[in-house]
């Protein structure tokens, strides 16, 4: 028995904001967030023209010219489809489409449904059950991506490689010179910007000139 797809049983408002990509029968593919019409707003020539995915204004359901609808979420997240998997900072996908930020799993013995404590800004936490569960988004760490002085997240200055594949402790290295600030480095404590030490200090971002 195949799996229902994600609009099944939803309103146009429900779906409202989701970031979608819609494949025509004709094979156009167009990605954005969904009105609370069922459109894609389209720029052109300075007015958004929304494109109608759904035949229906009030209930979701693609129209005949669509072979597939598709969710999509952020490049910033990884998607944990396996609740077993899901783990605090995660965020929890419930099945009818409202987020929750993963507080702590609690796995009950027995047989019983995995609790997921979670937490809604403004109510605060409370449990809720796998059977619930659709998938879960997990925040990709920010690693560098180009040369130069970063920070990580406890405020600490490094050094990144020109071609972005390590980190250097700047009180640590010996330096060879100033042809370029990160390609005159002799040795010091050094990182693999993709290593589990680099992912640990994530999130990292550019430093500033008034911050370096």
């Amino acid at each position: 028995m195949s799996e229902k797809p994600f609009w099944e049983g939803k309103t146009c408002e429900e779906m409202a904001g989701l970031h979608v990509k819609a494949v025509f029968k004709n094979g156009v593919t167009i990605t954005g967030q969904l009105s609370r019409f069922g459109g894609i707003p389209i720029s052109t020539e300075g007015m958004n023209s929304p494109i109608p995915i759904s035949s229906n204004t009030l209930n979701f359901r693609p129209h005949r010219e669509i072979s597939s609808v598709e969710l999509l979420d952020s490049l910033e997240y990884e998607r944990i489809d396996n609740i077993e998997d899901v783990r605090e900072g995660d965020i929890f996908v419930a099945k009818d489409l409202n987020r929750y930020s993963v507080c702590s799993v609690l796995r009950k013995e027995h047989g019983e449904d995995n609790i997921i404590q979670v937490h809604v800004v403004g109510v605060g936490q409370f449990a809720i059950l796998r059977s619930a569960f659709s998938y879960a988004l997990r925040p990709k760490p920010q690693l560098p991506n180009h040369g130069g002085l970063w920070l990580d997240k406890n405020g600490k200055t490094w050094i990144v490689s020109d071609d972005s594949t390590m980190l250097y402790d700047p009180k640590s290295i010996t330096w060879l010179g100033f042809i370029s600030p990160t390609r005159s480095i002799l040795g010091g404590i050094s990182y693999g910007t993709h290593g589990d030490a680099a992912i640990k200090l994530a999130p990292f971002r550019p430093a500033k000139a008034v911050e370096a």
